[in-house]
């Protein structure tokens, strides 16, 4: 029973890895094609939106 569950497990891990891979390269292809500027993509950023 213990190995039944792996596979599903693995599936998600691999699923979320191809994503986050997806992810980043259309990252990266936006800002070389200067569809978005780099700064957009700036981390631990926070806006404060009530003051």
């Amino acid at each position: 029973m213990e190995v039944l569950m792996l596979y599903p497990m693995f599936s998600m891990v691999l699923l979320t890895f191809i994503v986050a891979c997806i992810a980043v390269k259309a990252r990266f292809a936006s800002v070389k094609n200067k569809t978005v500027r780099a700064k957009f993509y700036s981390l631990m950023k926070v806006r404060k939106f009530l003051t």
